[in-house]
């Protein structure tokens, strides 16, 4: 998901930003940065320290981070002003090998806001994207049925034949308990004001149901001094020694 965020970040004429939410969380300054350029393609500072001892990798990260830093100083005045359309996907796993009955409401409630765009997910080997809800059912297009493309022409040479490859003819549909549990909600906020509203919707949302989403003001910021080497299972010579001694005079 990370190389679609950047590859919209590249092609201005989209007018789109992309924020990408993580173990089910959006944070409110996160989406501002990006919707306003503060961070087009994320914070790659962490990735300078934190890469492997590879070279190449270390200088791959080092010149995303540069890159990120330079545009921003290049407008620092548009960016601070200005809100970029942003499109909000939410990667979630709602079970283990099916969707559990829990989150039916509020994946449901999901369809009444505004700035949803769908659900990208389907049932087990089979992509689907969902668009629309009609009691349990839900409706969606298949991403593998292909019709051949249309000439570009006028508005007014189009027939009606051709605007119909455009629809099915059917809905399809399928029931909200054979959804995959893996699946990829998608918003899109134009204005800030379309983004306060979702969070609004979004609390709402979760005091009523099982939450599927929630906001936060800010992501939290860890200190990595207080870490030792044994929050990760490594352990040193010493712990080692001690580790066989305590075992050589186990009572079990």
């Amino acid at each position: 998901m990370d190389k679609k965020r950047a590859l919209v970040s590249d092609f201005a004429p989209a007018n789109l930003s992309v924020y990408i939410a993580t173990d089910g969380v959006i944070y409110r300054d996160d989406v501002q940065d990006v919707a306003t350029g503060k961070k087009p393609r994320g914070d790659f500072s962490h990735l300078i320290t934190r890469v492997s001892s590879d070279e190449g990798g270390r200088q791959e990260a080092k010149n995303l981070y540069e890159a990120s830093n330079n545009d921003d100083a290049a407008t620092p005045d548009r960016r601070d002003s200005e809100f970029k359309p942003v499109l909000i996907l939410v990667a979630l796993r709602l079970g283990i090998d099916s969707l559990h009955p829990t989150y039916y409401p509020a994946l449901k409630a999901c369809f009444e806001i505004p700035s949803f765009v769908g659900i990208a997910g389907g049932r087990p080997n089979s992509s689907l994207y969902f668009i629309g809800l009609q009691g349990d059912d839900l409706i969606y297009l298949d991403p593998h049925f292909s019709r051949p493309a249309l000439e570009t022409k006028g508005l007014s040479e189009y027939t009606k034949e051709d605007f119909g490859t455009y629809h099915c003819t059917l809905p399809r549909k399928i029931n909200i308990a054979n959804l995959d549990p893996s699946m990829l909600l998608g918003f899109y906020c134009r204005t800030t004001q379309d983004f306060d509203l979702l969070c609004d919707q979004l609390d709402l949302i979760s005091q009523k149901h099982s939450a599927i989403v929630s906001v936060q003001q800010s992501a939290p910021e860890y200190d990595e001094d207080v870490r030792s080497e044994n929050d990760f299972g490594v352990l040193s010579d010493e712990d080692e020694e001690l580790s066989v001694d305590d075992d050589d005079h186990s009572i079990f």
